[in-house]
């Protein structure tokens, strides 16, 4: 009678266990939809973003699978440079990354233009920021205006002329980062 008391006390617990576990795993994946949800975690993304650079470290871990890469330049004299690429995740902006630009002098006004051409160049985000007397996040990527722009934040740089703009997915790492040099002649 005792070993069935025994038995029954353990199945009792072990039945017990599962189910605590379970709801556990219930509430911590609640947890998670919500914290996917919610935009203000997408600052946190950006935050470890400009933590990371400020301190040289590696970024790629904040992107996701698939990711695009948007690099615009704006000078006075040789015009427009525009490029977009989508990378899967075995390209990685911690090192140097290829892209094809289009070069259009159409908007260049202190020199000659010439006629548009394209050329695939090399970007490297660390050679880039060296420059940047400020890594920062623009205080405007606050204002929520719609559910996209809520997870788009700017990165302030160089005087008001270069910036990154990151966008952070539903699975909160970065989808699109664009790097933007503007002259400001």
């Amino acid at each position: 009678m005792k070993q069935i008391l025994y038995l029954a006390l353990i199945v009792s617990i072990i039945s017990c266990k599962e189910n605590n576990s379970q709801e556990k795993k219930s509430v911590e994946k609640a947890k998670n939809s919500q914290q996917i949800d919610n935009p203000k975690n997408g600052k946190n993304v950006a935050l470890n973003f400009i933590k990371r650079l400020k301190n040289g470290e590696n970024v790629s871990s904040l992107f996701g699978d698939t990711w695009t890469f948007i690099y615009h330049e704006d000078n006075r004299c040789t015009g427009s440079t525009d490029g977009k690429v989508t990378y899967n995740g075995h390209i990685k902006l911690d090192n140097k990354v290829r892209i094809k630009v289009k070069n259009d002098s159409e908007h260049a006004w202190a020199c000659e233009k010439k006629e548009a051409y394209y050329y695939e160049m090399i970007f490297d985000l660390k050679e880039k920021i060296k420059t940047w007397e400020r890594i920062e996040l623009d205080d405007d990527s606050d204002t929520d205006t719609t559910e996209k722009e809520a997870k788009t934040f700017y990165i302030l740089g160089r005087g008001a002329s270069d910036y990154i703009r990151i966008h952070i997915n539903e699975n909160n790492l970065i989808s699109t980062f664009k790097y933007s040099s503007e002259d400001p002649g």
